[in-house]
């Protein structure tokens, strides 16, 4: 009944008949009806129409079902610790920008909440921020990593890579500072005289 366009064609009598949606496909939900609507915000699962006999091969009875597509989360987070456990961060550290080149499989352009990000752009965080990118289709897969910054070392997050979810995905990376080096210093006592 399904032609390769995902159109079902039937042959019907005269008369009222309705098509119902039991479940979506995979990464889409229902639609819903619109604000204004006496059933606003419920689920449509079932769509009516009418054959009247007036149709032909050019003029089709038409049912149109609408989904809408599942969308998830990504939140890239930048995290700074001194290597010796000490929480407290210089002002320097504070503003270091660290890099981080964000590719999407699909190549699209996702939204954060100042500027879009396209597929292979890089954005800056600086410790404590993080950038969120809203309702990126369900099912699209993402990598995230972070260029090498000069005095650090990266832990790179569980989450750098994977793919979007209804729920949502969150990626921390942590750099750690790396300790100074320390020289060795010799002091010498030298008595003279009495």
């Amino acid at each position: 009944l399904v032609n390769d366009e995902g159109v079902i064609c039937v042959s019907l009598p005269i008369g009222h008949y309705y098509f119902e949606e039991v479940t979506p496909p995979s990464g889409y939900t229902f639609d819903r009806y619109p604000e204004g609507d006496a059933d606003a915000g419920k689920i449509i699962t079932r769509y009516e129409f009418t054959v009247t006999g007036e149709e032909d091969e050019n003029h089709p009875c038409t049912v149109t079902v609408y989904n809408v597509r599942l969308t998830g989360a990504l939140t890239v987070t930048k995290v700074l610790k001194n290597a010796d456990g000490g929480d407290e961060l210089t002002t320097e550290q504070e503003q270091e920008e660290f890099t981080f080149l964000v590719r999407f499989k699909e190549n699209g352009e996702y939204g954060g909440k100042s500027t879009p990000l396209a597929s292979g752009e890089t954005l800056t965080l600086r410790h404590g921020q993080s950038a969120v990118f809203e309702s990126i289709p369900e099912g699209v897969e993402y990598e995230i990593s972070e260029l090498e910054k000069d005095g650090y070392t990266l832990t790179a997050s569980s989450e750098s890579s994977g793919v979007i979810g209804s729920t949502g995905r969150s990626a921390v990376f942590t750099n750690t500072a790396k300790p100074i080096p320390m020289g060795t210093i010799v002091v010498k006592k030298e008595i003279r005289g009495a």
